[in-house]
């Protein structure tokens, strides 16, 4: 229903939770995440309209870079802070190591809740809302937790747009409680439990323990869990014996985050203190003030207890250290304590579009924070290494025949999940254009002929939030929702087409698979850096890549029936090629040439 005329009476809803509602009232959304789609009875019938994002999908290169600008001025005040109150004198690269992941995304998701709220308040002066109770205020456990609150709590989102509100427009007419059960029972799950491991394991993590300890062994660590995610158990073992047992994987030994787990009450007493630490503006001034209720428990009251507990999960001794990672608080302590001594610690790719968006703040994390990047094919400068794609070239060994035109008659469509609130700055942000993403695959289904469109089958992520909404939009539609990620290389199999459209991981299977693939995504909502640009040219030229969805789907009605006639073109395959030798390159020898170059840090050291 259209909104009413009657400005000041205007209700400003902030969350999905219906409690911080007054429906009596004309009401605006602030942004989709306000209407769940389980509740799509109860908001549908309101006198109600959400905010406009146009003008907000407009801030993006620009937040990024003045989110950057706060975080390079708060983090040294802020580090200067944990060295004094923890009676510690470690450097600004340990502190950028440890807290500087959390700072640099709280920055960026605070600006971007700042930013709806000024928009908001910029269309209508005097609006109301209902505000979280400070006392129902929930403090973080760590990094890991904060992730995870900042992109689908609701009630941890309705806390800092309250103390949004509080320090920058108006202040809530009203204040309720929130019980917290989710994210309560969310923190049980993840941080309640013990690691156990059998006999066995227990064995093998001591070996690897005395091993990484012998002196002048010059061993490379490759650590959990990051490490898992791309390298298999079996080629794990394989680089440990290549290497002879130089290279090694580390594993936890014990759980942690206990400290934080049992008692979870911050010390405002000593928080407060963080609010009066020096800023240069005023929306600075609002993450100090802020970050008193929201900084991690681990970084403050329990960081003492989890520097001992990260040396007793990690009881290693590396030379150099690979994938310590953005989000385990744990590894970072260890990782950054072994970096004051001078053990140098890489990263490296794990997948997306790294070395393609314009900006990606988790690119720019894995890369700044730590002493070189390893790549999937890609040199920018001295700090990225390029090197062999993992997941491509353990993706290879794992097909179980070559893809055959002639028996495969699935057309797999590959889509992506939008995060409930935004996470992170990055080029192929989807928050702002999330309703142009569905209208485009709404008009890519509505090109297609019948013939194409019944050999269609749409594979969201697993367990994704909107298949209810899809399976409603599209009812005539196959649509595949998989528990998790293990059965994509079969789903891919069975493709004689893979169609692909977001920027991310995985169409670069379909790509280095050799498999006919089509792409398209809105240009504009997914800003390709310079370097990137004469590749995707290129895939435009032969129709690889689409700039708008009845393009896409023109050529898949063109190519359906027979794909490899278009698909082996000279100028397909070398377009193709191109691509895949600078972004995902492969290799027969990727696992020697993996250790070699592991093996090289430790040696130059």
């Amino acid at each position: 229903m259209g909104i009413s005329s009657n400005k000041d009476r205007l209700f400003l809803a902030t969350t999905a939770l219906e409690d911080f509602w007054d429906v009596s009232k004309p009401m605006l959304f602030l942004g989709d995440w306000c209407k769940a789609y389980d509740k799509k009875s109860i908001w549908e019938n309101l006198d109600a309209q959400i905010l406009s994002t146009e003008l907000l999908s407009m801030e993006g290169y620009s937040g990024y870079i003045y989110s950057i600008e706060v975080y390079e001025n708060l983090l040294p005040v802020i580090a200067q802070w944990l060295n004094q109150i923890h009676r510690v004198q470690y450097s600004l690269k340990y502190w950028r190591i440890v807290i500087g992941p959390f700072l640099l995304l709280y920055i960026q998701v605070l600006y971007n809740r700042f930013l709806y709220l000024k928009a908001a308040y910029a269309l209508y002066s005097d609006l109301e809302t209902i505000g979280l109770e400070s006392s129902s205020y929930k403090t973080p456990i760590n990094t890991h937790e904060f992730f995870l609150f900042a992109g689908g709590s609701d009630g941890w989102n309705l806390q800092l747009f309250t103390q949004l509100l509080r320090l920058g427009f108006k202040s809530p007419k009203s204040y309720r409680n929130y019980s917290w059960e989710n994210e309560i029972n969310q923190r049980v799950e993840l941080y309640g439990k013990h690691l156990v491991y059998k006999p066995a394991t227990k064995i093998k993590l001591k070996l690897i323990k005395l091993i990484s300890k012998i002196p002048g062994s010059k061993i490379v660590g490759i650590c959990f869990p990051y490490c898992f995610s791309q390298f298999s158990k079996r080629n794990l073992i394989k680089l440990m014996f290549l290497s002879r047992f130089r290279i090694l994987p580390l594993t936890p030994i014990e759980s942690g985050d206990k400290a934080a787990f049992r008692e979870n009450m911050p010390n405002l007493t000593l928080r407060n203190e963080i609010s009066r630490l020096s800023a240069p503006d005023d929306f600075s001034r609002m993450v100090l003030e802020t970050l008193k209720f929201n900084m991690p428990l681990n970084f403050i009251e329990y960081y003492k207890e989890e520097e001992r507990i990260s040396e007793k999960c990690y009881p290693y001794r590396p030379d150099v250290i690979i994938n310590p990672g953005i989000e385990v608080d744990l590894l970072k302590l260890w990782c950054a304590k072994h970096a004051e001594k001078g053990i140098k610690l890489f990263h490296s790719q794990h997948g997306g579009a790294y070395g393609e968006l314009k900006y990606t703040t988790i690119e720019l994390l894995e890369r700044t924070n730590f002493d070189g990047f390893i790549t999937s094919g890609w040199q920018e400068n001295d700090e990225t290494i390029a090197a062999t794609s993992v997941f491509i070239c353990e993706g290879l060994e794992q097909r179980k025949k070559p893809q055959n035109t002639k028996t495969n008659k699935i057309i797999l469509w590959a889509v992506t999940d939008i995060g409930k609130y935004s996470s992170s700055y990055a080029s192929d942000d989807a928050q702002c254009v999330r309703q142009l993403y569905f209208d485009w695959q709404y008009q890519f289904i509505n090109s297609l002929s019948p013939n194409v469109a019944s050999k269609l089958v749409m594979r969201t992520r697993p367990n994704s939030r909107y298949y209810n909404y899809i399976r409603d939009l599209f009812p005539t539609l196959n649509i595949y929702l998989p528990t998790d990620r293990s059965t994509f290389l079969e789903h891919l199999e069975q493709a004689a087409v893979l169609v692909v459209d977001n920027l991310n991981t995985t169409f670069k299977y379909g790509l280095s698979f050799n498999i006919p693939t089509i792409l398209f995504w809105h240009a504009h909502s997914c800003e390709i850096r310079e370097e990137a640009k004469s590749y995707y040219d290129a895939f435009q030229r032969v129709g690889i890549y689409h700039d708008s969805p009845q393009s896409a789907a023109s050529m898949l009605n063109k190519i359906a029936d027979d794909p490899y006639v278009w698909w082996n073109s000279k100028d397909v395959q070398l377009a193709r090629q191109q691509y895949c030798d600078r972004y995902s390159r492969a290799s027969p020898n990727w696992l020697k040439e993996w250790k070699d170059m592991l093996l090289g840090f430790a040696d130059k050291k």
